[in-house]
């Protein structure tokens, strides 16, 4: 084994020994980049694994740093024969636009055989595929009146263009949701950019008539108002009535809620044909709708005290799923002596088969000693 630098040939310094294939091909590609005849030689008598080569990470810094202009030039190279062939394959696309009377339809996979036939022609390595999205977007941007077509079954299926609207409208309302929920003041604005359109194409003209206005005043309060936009971008424009993530509301929403604690059992009724009894609810709603709310919360702590010790809450706030069972067994057995005579036996013997407590089975026992052994006939003519 050589203890000398495989590049310098010197002996001082920290020297590392070549243990990967990757550092091999690598100093193999940088020598052919800058034509090191002295390293090729070297690189010539077999790999450098195999000859148990050191070196100084100086030197192979140098090396690198030597073939990165040129590799520099290579890419500005690549782009530049790019450029032109994009800048061809968009004069082919105005062309066949201008020479054709009706709107010209372009298949992406015919545009990328062009293109890539092209770059061959300029000879360039064809290993890596060029990327259709972005020579895509290059060529919308280049012709802004020019329309992409994300899904070509759109055209060809009108089934398939039905369930394609579809799930745009739904992702478009979805986002609209999200920005509610997480307050994000701009994504609101643009998922109503997004929404504006349906409202035009499903016939609902109040909101095709003033969602463009509103999203107009609301693109325009960084100018007609700073400071309202400044708390709506952080969230202000919705209402918060839990600490938890993702639950944020529209402010008419809550509005509607703390309304619907003010009306309820009718008490909101014929407010608005009395202008002096309106403006007294208008202001004294939401207060009230507070006070409940903190009621509301009060009681829950008092249920977390009253974890602790004697629960004085009334039976059916608690364990109301087990009461319930016991109630709707309760009210079955109460209801038969109102049954028709030959129905008793068989509900009561169904009844014993559904028992799932002591207390149900004492309350079984007691009624089957003290009445189903008796006369149904007379208990029944008695009860009547």
């Amino acid at each position: 084994m050589t203890q000398d630098c495989f590049f310098c040939g010197g002996t001082s310094g920290e020297l590392h020994k070549v243990s990967t294939f990757s550092i091999d091909s690598n100093i193999r590609k940088y020598a052919l980049q800058v034509q090191d005849t002295v390293l090729l030689a070297k690189l010539s008598a077999g790999d450098m694994i195999s000859q148990e080569a050191m070196y100084h990470k100086n030197c192979y810094l140098n090396l690198f740093n030597k073939a990165r202009p040129q590799k520099i030039v290579d890419e500005n190279g690549e782009n530049q024969i790019h450029g032109i062939v994009l800048a061809e394959l968009v004069s082919y696309v105005k062309d066949s636009r201008m020479n054709k009377g009706v709107a010209a339809v372009f298949r992406l996979t015919d545009l990328m055989a062009m293109y890539s036939n092209r770059l061959e022609q300029f000879g360039l390595d064809m290993n890596k595929r060029p990327n259709s999205t972005h020579v895509k977007d290059r060529i919308l941007a280049a012709i802004p009146d020019l329309q992409a077509h994300k899904q070509g079954r759109e055209i060809e299926s009108p089934l398939f263009n039905f369930w394609s609207l579809t799930l745009k409208f739904e992702i478009a309302i979805l986002v609209f949701i999200r920005s509610l929920r997480e307050g994000n003041f701009q994504l609101y604005k643009e998922s109503i950019s997004l929404l504006i359109p349906w409202f035009f194409a499903l016939d609902h003209p109040n909101y095709a008539r003033w969602l463009p206005v509103h999203l107009r005043d609301m693109v325009m309060l960084h100018d007609n108002a700073p400071e309202v936009e400044k708390e709506f971008q952080n969230g202000k424009f919705v209402a918060k009535k839990s600490h938890n993530r993702f639950s944020s509301i529209a402010l008419d929403q809550a509005h509607d809620q703390n309304n619907k604690l003010v009306k309820e059992d009718g008490g909101a009724i014929g407010l608005t044909e009395n202008m002096t009894q309106l403006q007294r609810w208008m202001v004294s709603g939401p207060e009230v709708a507070r006070v409940i709310n903190e009621f509301e919360s009060a009681q829950e702590q008092i249920k977390k005290d009253q974890s602790k010790g004697p629960d004085i809450r009334h039976y059916e706030q608690i364990n109301h799923n087990v009461w319930d069972s016991e109630f709707k067994f309760i009210r079955k057995l109460f209801a038969l002596p109102f049954l028709p005579e030959k129905q008793i036996p068989f509900t009561f013997n169904t009844l014993k088969q559904t028992v799932s407590s002591d207390r149900q089975q004492e309350l079984i026992n007691y009624i089957e000693r003290t009445w189903i052994s008796a006369d149904f006939c007379k208990l029944y003519t008695a009860w009547q």
